[in-house]
């Protein structure tokens, strides 16, 4: 049983263990009674000197003045109540004298004055007339402090609260609780509030605790899946595969579907802007969550995705949502945090260590630390608590890697204001340091590329490395002279938010394509299909490609409207992806200051459809042909008569293409091209599917879709979008 020991420090306990007896009071609380030490001006009121009042409202006051008798004099003090001792008001407690009893009998209100925060077990239990409760202050209940108040029907929290287990056992008449600030449900608090219909909280409060309440009454009888709060989504009590957020959501809150095993599909709206501590862990099945705009979630809790396979299954070293990079997976030395990246959720970095010879010994000290130094890009300015931390020490602290920042930026200044030790680097292309791009760094950058100079400090290095591929070339080295003599179409300046790396090229295709659907775009969609190669007898592979290979074919050019959903339904965009399922990447700035970007995607096997490559591909390349591939009525497994028994499926030649302006990031233009290559076997009308001159064994084909969107007009940007 949860008591109140456990609320205040050692030292208060000791000094209330005193015998408790009533004082000569001189001020508003000269009802309340506590022990009598002068020594400890803090106490716990521990009961009551009813003296015949019937008025019905029992008000406990945070102080008091008191007379004191001290050998021949009396000594007066003033004594600050902190809290109430267990079992104070318990009518049917034997430490209650007959008068407080007759008085609690009474009793129809409860108000606890600001300043008495700790309630201990079973404080208020038992009181037959008790019909509201209002907490002006700080609150900490400990278990069962109302047990039993069967007219008990509203309590009212006024600043933050923390309700503890059972603490409204027997309630029966119990409806509503009201929070005016933050709130924090312990285990089994709602357990037994078998009527509560109404859980008031303020839109603002951080709510702790309520999504595990879902075996209690309130959750079990609540009228709809998704429990609120304002504009929050406190607590999802469904149980379904595929969830699609509620368009008046902004705030998935803490743990919201923690522990939702059976769910597999998140669909998140564009509206949601934040996602809480924990919100999906423990999800074991969910492999999809799917941002409807990939950048409008701007605040990130920590370990929303833990122990998903969505989270798991990430093959990358950057698992990011947006701009925010949720946690660094790799295993590099140095780290050089993406461009592309704004913000760093809480303990992204934690863990990123391996113990050496210290062991399971305490006492010894020494690490072998995965991530040595982390380098902040220029475009970082939010940082989540204890980002860069590897580990908590023993003593509370936190061991961190050296942190680079570059000179004289927003992220230098970040990193200075939350307490960081920065090493702040030169610019890019600024090899010596100096502040400068000159014709004397072009000459430094070349004589690394040539490796004349070996020992020369890696954040010097870095500023060489004007085309983020990760090693020093001649490439850079001429980038930095053709800088210097103003023959690029981009400055030093500039350098800094380019895409170089596979990863950062990525990210900035997905997010000019969330800004599409985000900011409304319209456009013109032409697409197009084509066998391309077939390895089937003649009446096989017309019977193939008319009963299958020609589903969801569409030749067509469309126009789709500004700000019509149909148009943001048609560049929907998923997360899931990693630099691992690229095979090469590039972006340049063309002479009219705009990205040219062309990813090229790794061939994939996936006889389900959840390559990752399908993630970056227009939705309806999933919804038409990869779906229809997959019908159950012809694939059965069996050697019916209409029936494929055996087929493979690889997704080959994926590849995006795509004009961003630089300083807007709009997308301008974009063409995605994705290839199937099929190995089938079985059945088809009758008619047996096999390989040329009917040879049995697989027959292929091979089908090439291209999706192209130009004329793209942006609806104006409005305030609920930004």
């Amino acid at each position: 049983m949860k008591t109140l020991c456990r609320r205040i420090v050692a030292v208060l306990i000791a000094a209330m263990m005193v015998l408790s007896l009533g004082v000569s009071a001189l001020a508003a609380a000269e009802d309340q009674t506590y022990d009598r030490d002068p020594s400890q001006t803090e106490k716990l009121i521990t009961g009551y000197n009813a003296n015949g009042k019937e008025n019905g409202v029992l008000d406990l006051m945070p102080s008091t003045k008191a007379t004191v008798k001290e050998g021949d004099k009396f000594v007066v003090y003033t004594f600050t109540f902190i809290g109430v001792q267990d079992n104070a008001f318990n009518r049917k407690d034997a430490g209650v004298n007959d008068s407080a009893k007759a008085f609690l009998e009474t009793v129809t209100e409860l108000i606890v004055e600001d300043g008495i925060k700790a309630i201990g077990s079973y404080a208020f239990a038992n009181m037959p007339a008790l019909e509201k409760v209002t907490f002006k202050g700080e609150a900490d209940l400990s278990d069962h402090v109302f047990l039993n108040c069967p007219k008990l029907k509203e309590v009212t929290f006024e600043k933050a609260a923390v309700i503890g287990e059972e603490s409204f056992y027997g309630c029966e008449s119990l409806t509503k609780l009201t929070f005016k600030s933050d709130a924090t449900f312990e285990e089994k608090a709602l357990a037994s509030a078998e009527n509560l219909a109404d859980i008031s909280l303020n839109d603002d409060a951080k709510v702790v605790g309520l999504s595990d309440q879902k075996d209690s009454p309130y959750m079990k009888n609540y009228p709809v899946d998704f429990i609120m709060n304002g504009s929050t989504l406190v607590f999802y009590k469904g149980n379904d595969e595929e969830v699609t957020i509620p368009l008046n959501v902004t705030k998935i809150g803490d743990g919201a579907f923690a522990g939702k095993e059976k769910l597999k599909t998140v669909n998140i709206t564009k509206y949601v802007d934040t996602i809480g501590d924990n919100a999906f862990a423990g999800c074991s099945s969910l492999e999809n969550v799917n941002f409807a705009t990939f950048g409008s979630v701007k605040n990130i809790g920590s370990g929303i995705f833990d122990g998903t396979p969505y989270y798991d299954d990430f093959d990358g070293d950057f698992f990011t949502i947006g701009n925010v990079l949720i946690k660094y997976l790799g295993d590099d030395e140095y780290v050089y945090i993406p461009n592309t990246v704004t913000s760093i959720a809480p303990d992204c970095f934690m863990g990123c260590y391996a113990s050496s010879d210290r062991g399971d010994d305490e006492s010894k000290s020494g690490y072998t630390w995965v991530v040595s130094s982390v380098f902040v890009p220029a475009s970082v300015t939010d940082l989540g608590e204890n980002c860069f931390a590897l580990r908590e020490m023993d003593d509370g602290s936190y061991y961190l890697p050296k942190i680079y920042a570059y000179t004289a930026t927003d992220a230098a200044q970040a990193l200075k204001d939350a307490g960081y030790d920065v090493t702040e680097m030169p610019k890019l292309g600024d090899v010596d340091g100096n502040g400068r791009v000159e014709a004397a760094d072009a000459r430094l950058a070349l004589r690394l590329a040539v490796r004349l100079d070996t020992e020369t400090d890696p954040i010097y290095v870095h500023a060489a490395d004007v085309n983020g591929d990760g090693k020093v070339t001649p490439e850079d080295a001429r980038t930095i002279l053709r800088l210097v003599v103003e023959l690029e179409a981009f400055t030093a300046e500039d350098l800094l938010y380019m895409p170089a790396t596979k990863t950062e090229i990525l990210m900035a295709y997905i997010n000019a394509v969330d800004y599409a659907v985000r900011y409304g775009a319209g456009y013109t969609k032409k697409t197009s299909n084509a066998v391309t190669g077939s390895d089937m007898c003649p009446a096989a592979s017309v019977n193939f490609y008319s009963t299958l290979a020609k589903k969801g074919e569409s030749n067509e050019t469309k126009a789709f409207a500004e700000g019509s959903k149909e148009a943001a339904d048609n560049l929907f965009i998923s997360s899931a992806v990693s630099e691992n399922d690229i095979e090469s990447a590039s972006c340049k700035l063309d002479e009219n200051g705009k990205y040219t970007i062309n990813i090229t995607f790794k061939n994939a096997d996936d006889n389900y459809g959840a390559s990752h490559i399908v993630k970056v591909l227009p939705a309806k390349t999933r919804d038409y042909f990869a779906s229809a591939f997959h019908d159950k009525s012809w694939w059965n497994g069996s050697r019916e008569s209409n029936a494929v028994t055996k087929f493979d499926l690889t997704y080959t030649n994926g590849s995006v293409s795509a004009v961003v302006a630089r300083t807007t990031n709009k997308l301008e233009s974009l063409k995605q091209t994705v290839g199937y290559h099929f190995a089938v076997d079985g059945r088809i009308n009758g008619l047996a599917i096999s390989s040329n001159m009917w040879k049995t064994g697989d027959a292929t084909l091979d089908r090439v879709e291209t999706t192209e969107y130009t004329q793209f007009v942006y609806a104006p940007i409005v305030n609920d979008l930004q």
